[in-house]
């Protein structure tokens, strides 16, 4: 096992450990992260580790935010070692939306965006600043076709260093 793989030698003793979802991108795979305190044995100083295993989820209910019991097993892949024994808390907002499929969640939604004409005048500057740099690249490089680029360059350093 590589340096970044280490995990605390309480979990494989007792073959269980507890995790959060954090991932599921691919069938029947969830990435889990355990979390654990070590102290320095020399100054005692105390940080927050975190450990990210490929779990196998047969049944496929879990979700990312859910706290699951995991439980050793035989590899079922190069890095799939552990299995969901349990699911120990369900994440709180998947349950209400499958209780109440009225409510939909929203999407990323600026502040600026909600208040009416606003967002117009947002993004008619962005378009403008957009042309402003399209403009001024296409002179930089006309410039430096004729080569005046450069001592317009110095130009400003001396500027700047007299001032």
């Amino acid at each position: 096992m590589s340096a970044g793989r280490v995990f605390h030698k309480q979990i494989f003793k007792s073959g269980f450990a507890e995790a959060t979802v954090i991932a599921k991108k691919m069938p029947k795979t969830v990435m889990c992260a355990i979390k654990r305190r070590v102290t320095n044995q020399k100054y005692g100083a105390v940080r927050t580790c975190r450990s990210v295993l490929m779990v196998h989820d047969e049944i496929n209910e879990t979700v990312p935010g859910d706290r699951v019991l995991l439980k050793q097993c035989r590899p079922r892949s190069k890095r799939k070692h552990w299995m969901i024994y349990d699911i120990i808390q369900k994440y709180k907002p998947v349950e209400f939306l499958k209780k109440n499929p009225e409510y939909v969640p929203i999407k990323s939604v600026e502040p600026w965006s909600l208040i009416p004409g606003l967002n117009v005048h947002i993004q008619a500057e962005k378009e403008a600043r957009k042309a402003e740099r399209k403009e001024k690249n296409l002179k930089r490089k006309e410039d430096k076709k004729k080569g005046e680029y450069d001592k317009l360059q110095k130009l400003q350093k001396k500027k700047k260093k007299f001032s």
